[in-house]
């Protein structure tokens, strides 16, 4: 109480032994109704004791409780409660039998032999890439690592025949599907990309038409190639924009570039290249402009489409980890050669490469 409270100037006051105050009463408890009290009588009298309850001799097991939670996953992506059932069979994968390993007499999809492009300048011709080789099977994922001006772009841009400026191939064959395509007329060209070779561009910010509806842009992939009728054009190009994990995708077919995010564009750059099958996919660093989780988002993604329609890639990048991750085997170029490939658990930093 305030009035035993000690005085801050003076001497403290004296306090009254606890002893003087008193507990008050407990207040009484209200009686039970009649009706009431003879019903817990009776409950009482039923209830068995602590030595005739079967419990009290014999433990029963209890079971474990049992927790719930959700998961939230993007569009496109695998569902969570089938990876159980999924990881053996990817272990199994991830360590093919020899069985299954591409023999040397298959019929590789992608041969390239002592490939030499070259650029013309004010000074001379300038050597681009060197006596490269490489080869792809059908389904299979090679990925070309360097560091920037290696040439990795360079020679995915000769396969699909879309050297820029004065380059051109000088030397060297590339056969893709047991075909000759080194020197493809014009025309040729045209048919063969989309269809047979896909192209997944770097810089999703800057190689989506920005005046132009990324269902429009995604429509023109399918009518170059004839993929399906007129008629069907508009539902296939939802589709694969859902399939490329657009989520409401009719809605977003009829949206301009700039009101998408970079991972969004990259998803519309993924359908508009697998919009017509082909049998090659040339990824030249997808995700290069997005952060990390997004990343992992669409490489998973791309892995997941490319697996189900049996889709050989070739993956080009920078990050040799992202690439040994990501592909069965890798080739390392530096200054326009290759220096090193194999498989990726054999290729490793410190392998006296000159990068």
């Amino acid at each position: 109480h305030w009035q035993d409270a000690p005085d801050t100037f003076g001497e403290p006051a004296s306090y009254e032994s606890a002893s003087t105050h008193e507990k008050p009463a407990a207040p009484e408890r209200p009686a039970l109704p009649e009706r009431a009290a003879r019903a817990l009588a009776q409950a009482s009298a039923k209830a068995p004791t602590r030595d005739e309850h079967p419990s009290a001799t014999t433990t029963a097991p209890v079971a474990p409780r049992k927790h719930s939670f959700t998961v939230f996953t993007y569009p496109g992506d695998p569902d969570p409660a089938d990876e159980a059932s999924v990881a053996p069979a990817q272990a199994d994968s991830a360590a093919p039998a020899s069985s299954d390993i591409h023999p040397d007499d298959a019929q590789p999809l992608l041969k390239i032999t002592d490939l030499e492009v070259t650029f013309t300048s004010s000074t001379g011709v300038v050597p681009a890439v060197r006596g490269a080789n490489l080869t792809i099977y059908p389904g299979q994922t090679v990925a070309i690592v360097g560091e920037s001006g290696s040439g990795k772009s360079t020679t995915a841009a000769a396969v699909i025949g879309l050297l820029p400026g004065t380059g051109k191939v000088a030397g060297g064959t590339i056969e893709f599907d047991g075909q000759d395509i080194t020197n493809l007329t014009t025309n040729q060209w045209v048919e063969l990309r989309g269809s047979g070779i896909g192209l997944v561009p770097q810089d999703p910010m800057s190689n989506l038409n920005p005046v132009l509806r990324v269902g429009y842009q995604v429509k023109e992939a399918l009518l170059a190639n004839n993929v399906v009728p007129k008629s069907e054009v508009g539902e296939r190009v939802s589709q694969l924009l859902e399939e490329a994990g657009l989520p409401d995708a009719e809605r977003r077919a009829k949206q301009y570039p700039h009101e998408f995010s970079g991972g969004m564009r990259q998803r519309a750059l993924i359908a508009i290249g697998m919009a017509a099958h082909p049998k090659l996919l040339i990824a030249d660093e997808p995700t290069s402009a997005l952060d990390v989780t997004v990343q992992r988002r669409i490489l998973d993604h791309l892995g997941k489409l490319t697996a189900e329609m049996g889709t050989a890639v070739l993956f080009i990048t920078h990050d040799l980890g992202l690439a040994a991750e990501r592909a069965e085997q890798l080739v390392v170029m530096h200054r326009g050669r290759i220096v090193e490939s194999g498989p990726a658990a054999d290729i490793k930093p410190g392998n006296n490469l000159p990068l």
